[in-house]
């Protein structure tokens, strides 16, 4: 799976005239032992990962401790939260296993740019598809290209997703001055797919 993954996200797709490498987004709902390993393969591996709140089991201990700094995640703290979201299914977790659990987790979390959160309904945060879109935005921002490149990949991407929202409060921001030049290509993009906001944003 993890190959597969891989070789996918190597892939390009032609949108509108312009090339995009296909986006890979590990979406966490609920789990269990099979759930961690993969998120753990997941972001070994660079692939975003989004993490329902709310869904239950793993995702839910993931989500309480995402944003601790690892020093806090300890093993007695991921007995607490396995004791809260698994509950009947907690007897049958031996010390080694919490300890293996915690571990794991611990490296997820240390990897924190691949990880985001999806709370629905808090932080004004819309739908599950903004924080997808988000979380490779965010997944970008920390890869090895940086600059021009990374800038005009993240804005592709929120091309692509048609979201003009995104590209207004995340790309178009003092980080980074934009050349009417570099705008030349997404804006033909913008044309050819009929997005008309795009279009309109470009000229601003």
């Amino acid at each position: 799976r993890t190959r597969l993954e891989k070789f996918m996200s190597e892939q390009t797709k032609e949108r509108g005239g312009v090339a995009i490498k296909i986006p890979i987004v590990c979406v966490v709902l609920e789990g269990g032992p099979g759930t961690l390993q993969t998120i753990y393969n997941a972001t070994t591996n660079g692939t975003p990962c989004v993490v329902v709140e709310g869904s239950g089991r793993v995702a839910d201990v993931i989500a309480q401790v995402a944003n601790l700094p690892v020093s806090d995640i300890t093993v007695s703290l991921i007995q607490q939260k396995l004791s809260v979201f698994f509950q009947e299914m907690f007897e049958t977790f031996t010390e080694s296993r919490i300890v293996e659990w915690t571990k794991k987790i611990q490296d997820i979390v240390r990897r924190r740019q691949l990880l985001t959160v999806f709370r629905e309904g808090k932080d004004g945060q819309q739908d599950v598809d903004v924080a997808i879109l988000q979380a490779l935005l965010k997944a970008s921002r920390s890869q090895d290209h940086f600059g021009h490149e990374n800038w005009d990949h993240q804005l592709k991407l929120a091309v692509a997703w048609n979201r003009v929202d995104i590209a207004r409060s995340e790309i178009f921001t003092d980080e980074w001055q934009w050349k009417p030049s570099d705008l030349h290509p997404m804006m033909t993009a913008a044309l050819i797919s009929n997005k008309p906001e795009f279009v309109k944003l470009f000229l601003e």
